[in-house]
């Protein structure tokens, strides 16, 4: 399993606030450096990126070199989406979109083993390329795999109870921009009536359990700020396409101030 991945899932069940990044371009590097600065994990977006397997499976393994989790956004709750992404031994699978508990049983179902699950048999990274001994690897992935939905649409607001009833599910994150659509008040991510959504969503997670992480771009202390008033767990912030528009952006001012 992922080298970070029990560990990982511990300190998230001991309630311990985690922070990471999202990962959308194709070099390693970019990866690489990424991993360097301390994050808990990195979110790989394989929904909105051009990334493709052979990426995603490097990407994986050179972010766990670094001791830093690695979470990978399916872009849609189908086998066929995840099953190669689960043998290439990350440490969290996100499912977007999930609007009902048949949507989030069934993403659940495709990351377990039968009989809890409906998991094909087939792992290849994920069982050290076969030098793992088969049962330990099919009796400890529960313990080592985070399974992750989001919250995105009215629909999933409304079938929330339905939802974190919904056994293994380890967490849920908010989709704040596309919730802010659906419920009515599009791009309002940080008004007052999003913040009373995220909050309901929070304490009914937390009733039962289940943390709840959020994924946004922002990166200034005054945003972040108002997601720690939330009550998240799981802190997604920026991302390498960030990081660069503000390297670039804060250089070109200050070759500008310097040498005018």
């Amino acid at each position: 399993m992922g080298k970070t991945g029990k560990d990982f899932k511990k300190r998230l069940r001991q309630g311990e606030k985690l922070f990471g990044t999202h990962i959308s371009l194709s070099d390693n590097s970019v990866s690489e450096i990424v991993g360097n600065h301390g994050f808990d994990y990195v979110w790989i977006d394989s929904e909105h990126s051009a990334l493709d397997y052979q990426e995603l499976n490097s990407i994986i393994f050179t972010v766990q070199s670094k001791g830093v989790a690695a979470l990978v956004r399916v872009p849609f709750v189908e086998v066929f989406l995840a099953k190669r992404i689960l043998e290439m031994d990350p440490d969290g699978i996100i499912f977007p979109m999930t609007n009902t508990r048949e949507e989030v049983q069934e993403a659940m179902d495709i990351c377990l083993y039968p009989p809890v699950g409906k998991r094909g048999f087939g792992p290849v990274r994920a069982m050290d390329y076969g030098l793992r001994p088969l049962m330990e690897y099919v009796n400890s992935i529960d313990d080592e795999l985070c399974k992750y939905v989001q919250i995105e649409q009215r629909e999933a607001y409304e079938n929330l109870d339905d939802i974190l009833s919904v056994a293994y599910l380890d967490g849920v994150i908010l989709g704040p921009m596309d919730l802010s659509f659906s419920m009515g008040y599009p791009g309002e991510v940080y008004s007052d009536q999003s913040l009373l959504t995220y909050k309901t969503i929070v304490e009914k997670a937390s009733a039962k359990g289940v943390p709840v992480g959020m994924s946004v771009a922002n990166m200034d202390s005054d945003h972040l700020s108002f997601w720690k008033d939330t009550g998240v767990q799981i802190i997604t912030s920026g991302g390498d396409t960030a990081f660069i528009n503000q390297g670039a952006a804060t250089l070109i001012k200050t070759l500008k101030s310097v040498f005018a």
